[in-house]
């Protein structure tokens, strides 16, 4: 079992991109869940980093959601 600790600096930082990426909570969530330490990056002193992808953005050419008429 791990045990998480957030930063205040983290926290800080989740609530400015919060405004810009509404659901950057869920997407956290998702990845604190799916969490295995293979796969992430080891600091040292128990500690991991890993990268989590926004959901918010938009994929393809430049971001744009083709619309079919």
């Amino acid at each position: 079992m791990y045990q998480l600790i957030f930063a205040d600096h983290f926290k800080k930082q989740c609530d400015i991109l919060a405004k810009r990426y509404p659901r950057v909570q869920q997407d956290i969530k998702k990845a604190l869940i799916a969490f295995r330490k293979e796969s992430a990056q080891f600091l040292g002193a128990k500690l991991y980093k890993i990268r989590i992808a926004s959901s918010d953005i938009r994929k393809g050419k430049r971001g744009l959601k083709l619309q079919i008429h």
